[in-house]
């Protein structure tokens, strides 16, 4: 009689939050915010970092591990900036 065995269990590929990811966001928001709010000059730099964070983020996430970390802290800079960027323009606007 032949005894049925469960299939292995795939690994994972890591988790999306941790202690690499809010290192990350915090690197992230002062570079992509912080740049902005002092020198409104550089905004053609960051938006040029932007495109290459938002280029970033997937190819981290498929990675899986800490990259998947790393890959969710620049989104979640990514995505304080785009708060804050469309709340100055509506302060600026007003």
């Amino acid at each position: 009689m032949v005894t049925p065995t469960h299939p292995e269990p795939k690994p994972t590929r890591g988790p999306w939050f941790g202690e690499i990811s809010f290192l990350g966001a915090a690197v992230g928001i002062c570079v992509n915010v912080l740049v902005t709010l002092l020198v409104p000059l550089l905004i053609v730099f960051v938006v040029a970092l932007y495109l290459i964070e938002l280029l970033a983020v997937p190819v981290l996430w498929a990675v899986g591990g800490q990259a998947r970390q790393v890959g969710t802290g620049i989104a979640v800079s990514l995505l304080a900036a785009l708060v804050t960027g469309g709340g100055l323009v509506v302060w600026w606007s007003s």
